[in-house]
C-alpha cells in the first residue's frame, strides 16, 4: 500500500546506493555514514539509547525508507528488510533494547543496499565468512554506528591501542555505552580494527551479562495512547504518505482506517498533530 502511495503521486525511485556483498562492507558502512547528516560529536552528545535509535530511524526515513517496529517475540527475529523501488521497508523488533534495535536497523539497511530481502532470526556469531552476506551486513552496520577515526580517539583515552586491545566483554560495554551503540556492534568494530582480541566477539556473545531483550517496551504499557503507540510503530514517514494520499483522495476513509487501525475521529486527531509538527 505505501508503495501504491507514492508511485500514485508520481515520485521518483529511492535513490540510494547499491552494494555486493563482494566489496568492503566497512568502506560502504563508513560511506554510507558520511552521508547520514550525523556528526560524531552530536552521537557522542545524546543522553539516551532512545534518543540514539530515534535520530537513525529518522536518518532512514529521510532516504525515503520506511521503518516499522512490531513485536515480534524474544524467540523471534531481530528484524526483516525488504527491497521496493519507492517502498523499502525495514521493521525492527521491538522486544529488543534500543542498542540492539540500533544494530538491527543498519544491518538491514545493509539488506536494502544489496536490494535483498531478509529476515534475520539471530545474530552472526563468528568473525569468519567474510562475505556472507549476513556477515557483510553486520560489519556494514557496525562501521556506520562507529566511524574509525573516532573509534580510535574514544579508545585511545581509556588505552586501548593495538598493542593493547580490549579482550574483556566489561570494557566492550563501556566504550559501547560511549557511542551509544550495541556491545555488539562494539566488540566487530575493535576486532576490525585492531583493537580488540581476534576472539573478542565470541567472548562478549558468550558473556553472562549480556542482555539484547528489552524487559519493558519504550512506554508502551496499556494506558498508551492509541495514536502515540501507532507513531512508535509504524513511523512518521508511513503515516505521512497514507494521510497524503487520503488528503487527495487517492484513498478513502475506510481504507485508511483499516491499514492505520484508527477511528476516524483519531486520524483527524494525528492529522492535527502532524500538521503542526
Amino acid at each position: 500500500m505505501l508503495a501504491w502511495c507514492i508511485r500514485d503521486r508520481g515520485d521518483p525511485p529511492v535513490d540510494v546506493p547499491k552494494h555486493e556483498i563482494d566489496t568492503d562492507a566497512s568502506v560502504a558502512g563508513e560511506d554510507a555514514r558520511l552521508r547520514s547528516g550525523i556528526a560524531v560529536d552530536e552521537q557522542l552528545d545524546w543522553d539516551s539509547d532512545w534518543t540514539a535509535f530515534r535520530s537513525w530511524r529518522a536518518v532512514l526515513e529521510r532516504l525515503g525508507i520506511f521503518v516499522e517496529q512490531s513485536s515480534l517475540g524474544r524467540g523471534g527475529r531481530r528484524g526483516f528488510s525488504t527491497w521496493d523501488d519507492h517502498a523499502p521497508l525495514i521493521v525492527v523488533n521491538s522486544a529488543y533494547v534500543p542498542v540492539a534495535r540500533s544494530f538491527t536497523l543498519m544491518h538491514e539497511f545493509g539488506h536494502l543496499l544489496n536490494r535483498g530481502d531478509a529476515v534475520c532470526q539471530d545474530f552472526v556469531g563468528s568473525l569468519d565468512d567474510d562475505h556472507a552476506a549476513e556477515r557483510w551486513c553486520e560489519r556494514f552496520a557496525a562501521a556506520y554506528l562507529v566511524p574509525t577515526e573516532a573509534l580510535h580517539e574514544v579508545a585511545g583515552r581509556v588505552g586501548v591501542t593495538s598493542s593493547a586491545p580490549v579482550a574483556k566483554p566489561e570494557d566492550v560495554r563501556r566504550i559501547a555505552n560511549r557511542f551509544r551503540v550495541s556491545g555488539r556492534a562494539m566488540a566487530i568494530r575493535l576486532t576490525d580494527e585492531g583493537l580488540g582480541t581476534r576472539d573478542l566477539y565470541g567472548e562478549y556473545s558468550s558473556w553472562p551479562k549480556l542482555r539484547d531483550w528489552n524487559p519493558q517496551s519504550e512506554k508502551s504499557g496499556g494506558g498508551e495512547p492509541k495514536i502515540k503507540r501507532r507513531r512508535r510503530e509504524l513511523g512518521v514517514r508511513a503515516l505521512r504518505t497514507m494521510l497524503e494520499a487520503m488528503d487527495s483522495g487517492r484513498l478513502n476513509l475506510r481504507d485508511a482506517t483499516d491499514y492505520l487501525g484508527l477511528s476516524p475521529n483519531e486520524i483527524d486527531d494525528l492529522t492535527a498533530q502532524l500538521a503542526s509538527e
